[in-house]
């Protein structure tokens, strides 16, 4: 995420805003990335699907962007 915080200017880089308000939900709830997978229903085998994580976007990191475009 550092990497891709460093990239390119925030107001051209729609991808950097959202990785950046993730990074902050994560800090905030002081969660790892594997346990917020673990909490999206992930496991060993079975992966979060695009459709659930573009949701939990929505709700949770970027409220004013639509579906389609998390997506």
């Amino acid at each position: 995420m550092d990497r891709m915080c460093a990239l390119g200017n925030k107001n051209h880089n729609p991808f950097r805003s959202v990785v950046q308000r993730l990074a902050y939900f994560l800090e905030s709830n002081k969660l790892t990335t594997a346990s917020l997978l673990r909490r999206l229903g992930a496991s060993e085998t079975e992966p979060v699907s695009i459709n659930k994580f573009a949701d939990f976007l929505k709700t949770k990191v970027e409220k004013r962007k639509d579906q389609v475009e998390l997506f």
